[in-house]
């Protein structure tokens, strides 16, 4: 039987497999890919993980462009399954696997200096999720909201709506 790591870590030696992993928004946040086809599933704070995984506790990949969650709310961890390949993402409940290897998920929620609410990234909003910031918006301070009454202006910044398609 072929080791699934080996063949891995051969085929990025030679330069025929990379893992996409885009630049993440902070230093708790990493990308989730799934064990068995490697895709990137989820994105996950290491502040938010502990055992028992919850479906909660994973973010989807791309909320800018309203892409779902990678699993439905609720789900017990035998039936959280990748999008990609319909299996289970991590074969063992407590090491899953991410952009830099496998992470050990702790029996409880680690003790750290810095809660969610204060380490604000782009548009962070802690009860929906991390929010990536585009181009035009600007970083707001936590707990302080700008001021767009006297400007009138939407969120493309010149007044005009969103235009969709071409």
């Amino acid at each position: 039987m072929i080791d699934p790591d080996r063949l891995r870590a051969a085929l990025e030696e030679e330069g025929m497999l990379a893992v996409p992993t885009p630049p993440l928004p902070d230093k708790y946040t990493m990308w989730i890919l799934c064990e068995i086809c490697y895709e990137v599933i989820a994105i996950a704070d290491i502040r938010e993980l502990c055992l028992p995984l919850k479906p909660e506790m994973f973010r989807s990949v791309s909320p800018t462009r309203d892409m779902p969650p990678p699993f439905a709310p609720g789900l017990d961890f035998e039936f959280m399954l990748c999008p990609h390949c319909r299996h289970r993402f991590a074969v063992e409940e407590n090491r899953i696997r991410t952009q830099d290897g496998f992470y050990t998920v702790p029996e409880e929620l680690p003790a750290t200096e810095e809660t969610p609410a204060e380490v604000p990234v782009g548009d962070r909003v802690p009860e929906t999720g991390p929010w990536f910031a585009l181009p035009h918006q600007k970083e707001i301070p936590h707990g302080k909201e700008e001021d767009k009454s006297q400007t009138g202006k939407g969120p493309q910044g010149n007044g005009e709506k969103r235009k969709r398609g071409k």
